[in-house]
């Protein structure tokens, strides 16, 4: 191992007072990377306890205010397919079809909105982007939707390591954080349904997966 910076060539000082040197500063740089890491994360948990947005992107239906980039906005164009996805699913319309429906409608996905707006740039898989059921979930049980913001949902298990999830009941929220798209009470409804009423008497085994 050659470091030009340090002056360090492990095929000569091997053994040498240099090899405990640079052992040493590495060491260091891996606390100094460690101690960084832990203040990032604080000043960013203090910021969401404050009632400041710090997602990197705003959630489908809003986007960051033009003057304060830790606020939702509602956008428009884009809270208008949110409607129209909450207003199916109090129907008792399902996630699927209502995900064919709006690809029948060739309603712009989310992806699409934001190449059209300049914030990303990307290419579909096949001849356009669709619409799936596990997006429409996605939205129907995101609060976000009535207001309110969730964070607090995961915790490293130490600096460096992996993300591991809490227990719902762990997570914390803010209520009436910014204009909601969807009543409160809509929302709540669209939630006692999720994942109720599909498969009962016809005698199939329901998939483990479905409602979540």
């Amino acid at each position: 191992f050659i470091s030009i910076n340090d002056h360090y060539d492990s095929g000569s000082v091997r053994g040498n007072i240099s090899d405990l040197d640079v052992n040493f500063k590495n060491l260091l740089y891996d606390l100094y990377s460690k101690d960084l890491s832990q203040k990032v994360r604080t000043s960013l948990r203090v910021k969401k306890e404050s009632g400041q947005y710090v997602s990197a992107n705003a959630p489908f239906g809003y986007e960051k205010a033009p003057d304060d980039r830790h606020m939702l906005v509602i956008s428009e164009d884009e809270a208008a397919v949110v409607r129209e996805i909450f207003s199916l699913a109090l129907k008792g319309v399902t996630s699927s079809q209502t995900a064919k429906k709006l690809n029948l409608e060739h309603v712009p996905t989310p992806v699409e909105f934001k190449i059209r707006k300049g914030k990303t740039s990307r290419k579909p898989k096949g001849e356009r982007f669709y619409w799936s059921s596990s997006v429409i979930c996605s939205i129907l049980r995101n609060p976000v939707y009535a207001g309110d913001v969730e964070y607090g949902k995961t915790e490293k298990e130490q600096v460096g390591g992996r993300s591991v999830m809490k227990a719902r009941a762990e997570w914390k929220i803010i209520r009436n954080h910014h204009a909601p798209i969807i009543d409160r009470e809509d929302f709540e409804e669209v939630q006692k349904s999720r994942g109720k009423g599909q498969g009962k008497g016809t005698g199939k085994k329901r998939h483990p997966l479905i409602g979540k």
